[in-house]
């Protein structure tokens, strides 16, 4: 016998002697999970909530009791795992299995058309055959980047993007998150290996209230929603993370093994499967049959900036059809598939109170503009240095 064999003995004897739970708790502590697990969709998902908040902590509290009573009933995707408690000592970085690329940038029609006929220069016709005209589209939202790792249909880990190579470690942080999955939704079967990449956001009205909540404490307010979101997703006290409002948007992919399960053909219907894992997605998502629809989706999205639930910088546009992403590849810094229409800055008018001057490290003396405080593109600015004299005077 091998000393491996021995230890499987010694452990599988050892499992039989742990007390185990009786049929009738391990089957409640199952539905109990699940209907959390519904009810967390309902509610931070759909925004179509069954049950009022007090029912929603007697089930918790009901499957916490029941998995310190019997340990061997917390899976590892038990509702109980999205609170907060531990402190992290510092965080790893890891690779990524595919790069994180950014998005190249275009700011107005004629940019995008020339976008348009790079991307035709770079597809091989005679190899690949007409290139299909439609894009996916989508709001470009202003957060930051995530990538949550699922193996058989459980999340296993999540980075951040970091220099698109290496991204650090954020998997306790990102359990608490109310619209990351801790398991996919639906029968399966589900991807053996699933990376799903989006944004981690802040809406607006949540944005509003933690600020309200920081100053009636006396502390700092953040200065804008992405800020706030990337300094809580990167805590070393899970419970600060779990205490922030922040929301998980999918709209990619990174690494995939679909196993036994239909792989998707197109970005639309990607769409439409990370709806069906439970995950939130970018809202007023539109697939376009050519490039004057793109075209058009941008005004609209630009028109109707301010309407969205979090902050937006532009619109994305990306080639709908799968293999035609991996046919165009990417260049050194972005795809050639996907770009982002970036708009220009929020204006905003506002009172000038008063001006001080303020004194440099050096003793440069810089006059700063007091101001009536003024939401400009989600950060609130109270403050202004005055230092382009035709700006002062304009």
């Amino acid at each position: 016998m091998t000393f491996r064999n021995k230890i499987a003995i010694s452990s599988e004897q050892h499992s039989l002697l742990a007390p185990q739970p009786p049929a009738e708790e391990r089957k409640r502590a199952h539905w109990l999970s699940a209907e959390l697990e519904r009810h967390n969709y309902l509610y931070h998902t759909l925004d179509a909530p069954e049950i009022s908040d007090e029912q929603y902590d007697a089930l918790f509290r009901e499957l916490t009791e029941l998995e310190k009573r019997w340990p061997a009933l917390r899976s590892p995707h038990s509702p109980t795992l999205r609170v907060g408690g531990g402190l992290l000592e510092g965080l790893n970085k890891k690779e990524h299995r595919r790069r994180m690329y950014g998005l190249d940038n275009v700011f107005s029609n004629e940019d995008w058309r020339d976008f348009v006929e790079r991307m035709r220069r770079a597809w091989d016709a005679e190899l690949n055959g007409p290139l299909p005209p439609a894009f996916w589209c989508d709001p470009k939202l202003d957060g930051l980047a995530l990538e949550v790792i699922y193996v058989d249909g459980v999340l296993s880990g999540a980075l951040t993007r970091g220099d698109g190579e290496t991204g650090e470690v954020v998997t306790e942080a990102v359990r608490t998150i109310r619209t990351v999955p801790l398991r996919l939704r639906g029968e399966g079967p589900f991807p053996s290996l699933l990376e799903v990449r989006g944004e981690v956001v802040m809406f607006k009205k949540d944005f509003a209230a933690l600020n309200e909540q920081q100053q009636a404490l006396g502390r700092k307010p953040f200065a804008n929603p992405r800020n706030a979101a990337a300094g809580a997703l990167r805590q070393l006290d899970i419970s600060i993370t779990e205490s922030r409002p922040l929301r998980f948007l999918a709209y990619n992919l990174g690494e995939v093994d679909w196993a036994a399960t239909a792989p998707c053909l197109s970005q639309h219907e990607l769409m439409e499967r990370l709806k069906g894992y439970g995950f939130l997605t970018p809202p007023d998502g539109r697939l376009c049959a050519g490039p004057e629809e793109v075209e058009a989706y941008a005004a609209w999205v630009r028109e109707h900036r301010q309407d969205f639930l979090m902050e937006i910088d532009g619109a994305v546009a990306k080639q709908d059809n799968l293999e035609a992403q991996e046919a165009l590849g990417f260049t050194a810094r972005a795809p050639r598939f996907a770009v982002a229409f970036k708009f220009p800055a929020m204006q905003a008018e506002t009172l000038l109170t008063s001006i001080d001057i303020q004194v440099g490290r050096t003793g440069v003396l810089t006059p700063v503009a007091v101001l009536e405080p003024v939401a400009v593109g989600g950060v609130m600015v109270s403050r202004a240095t005055l230092h382009n004299e035709d700006e002062i005077r304009a």
